[in-house]
Formats: structure tokens, C-alpha cells, sequence
């Protein structure tokens, strides 16, 4: 149960059974893979998203990385932990398998699936102060690990911003992935990021 359950429900999965079901729909018109977005250390559900791949059969791309700082109590070690920890321990769940714990406390209990994406997230102001620290950390990870980049962004010009302190750190345009570009319809902004050669998605 992590801090990010109690703000905003729907980030978690609370229902198992519907869960299942509602795969098992997407399976049975086509659907083949699928990725959960929730970070290690904001309610990431790591046993039950194995369970229900292995049961439905379709491929749960599970994500390490980071949130929104606001969804992590004070204190949490998202806040504390050094560039160099955070990468290694992104690497890690990338190369070596997720921890199923890390809600509350430095994750210490690891499990066999490893993550498959390095979720991002930045306000509407791009990658301020606040974050330069876990986007360095996730851009480390990617680096090293040739894995994408799923950046969470809010409706304003941040995302513009972050490509372009992704793509100066490295990280190649095939590896980002700007989300909830249809939270606040932009068409010029969607043609904007297009044309620096990303992937955009829409909720």
C-alpha cells in the first residue's frame, strides 16, 4: 500500500479478479502486450502483475523509474537516495529483477520479473531543479540499458523542454515517449514534439 494509493486511487490495482477480466477482453480483440506505468516506490504491484500476465497471456511491461515527487510522503527514500543509488538500483530492475517492496522503506525484496520501461515524470515547468537528480539517474539507466524513457507530463510546454534535455543527455528520439498529450488538446504542441522525432501518447 503505498502513499500514492491513498491520493489517487486509480493508480493502483485494487481489484485482481477485474483486472484479469478486463485483459482478458483486450487479449481476445487482438491485444498482445500492454504496459503498467506505476514506479517502484508508488504502489507498483509487482505479484500481481506477473500473476495476471501468466494467467491471461499477455505481456505486462512493467515500469521502474519515478513519479511525480507529490505522490511520495515526505521522507520517502525517492527524496534522499543519491543519483548513483537510484541508477544502480534502476539498472538493477532492469537487468535483474524488480523488488516487490521499496513502498516505504530502501527495497530490499527482489523477484524474478524485471521491468521492462523507465517511467519519468516532470510538472508543466519541464525537468526543474526539483527532479534533475531522478531524471539524470533515469537517463543513466537508459543509457546504459539501450531502454526506453516513458515520461509523464502535465498540459503545458514541459514536455518540449524535456526532449530536449533528454536528447542533450543522450538519450536517442527512438527511446522517449511524451504521455497524456490529450489531457488538453494542443495540435501545435503534438506537431511540435512530433517533429523532434518521439513517440507521443494519448490516454
Amino acid at each position: 500500500s503505498g502513499h500514492c494509493e491513498t491520493i489517487v486511487p486509480s493508480l493502483r490495482i485494487d481489484d485482481y479478479e477485474l483486472t484479469v477480466e478486463e485483459i482478458k477482453r483486450y487479449r481476445d480483440v487482438g491485444g498482445v502486450s500492454l504496459v503498467d506505468a506505476q514506479p517502484i516506490g508508488c504502489g507498483r504491484m509487482v505479484r500481481w502483475l506477473v500473476r495476471a500476465s501468466a494467467e491471461t497471456k499477455v505481456n505486462i511491461i512493467a515500469s521502474t523509474g519515478f513519479h511525480k515527487l507529490e505522490f511520495y510522503p515526505p521522507g520517502h527514500w525517492i527524496r534522499s537516495a543519491s543519483q548513483d543509488e537510484l541508477t544502480e538500483l534502476f539498472i538493477n530492475e532492469l537487468t535483474q529483477g524488480m523488488y516487490s517492496d521499496g513502498d516505504h522503506e530502501w527495497p530490499s525484496r527482489r523477484f524474478t520479473a524485471k521491468a521492462g520501461v523507465i517511467k519519468v515524470a516532470v510538472g508543466s515547468e519541464g525537468p526543474s531543479d526539483d527532479y534533475l537528480r531522478l531524471l539524470e539517474a533515469a537517463v543513466d539507466a537508459s543509457n546504459a540499458t539501450s531502454c526506453s524513457l516513458l515520461c509523464h507530463t502535465e498540459p503545458g510546454n514541459g514536455a518540449i523542454e524535456l526532449v530536449k534535455f533528454l536528447r542533450a543527455n543522450g538519450v536517442p528520439e527512438k527511446s522517449i515517449i511524451i504521455c497524456h498529450l490529450d489531457r488538453v488538446i494542443d495540435v501545435r504542441l503534438s506537431k511540435e514534439i512530433a517533429s523532434e522525432g518521439v513517440y507521443l501518447e494519448y490516454d
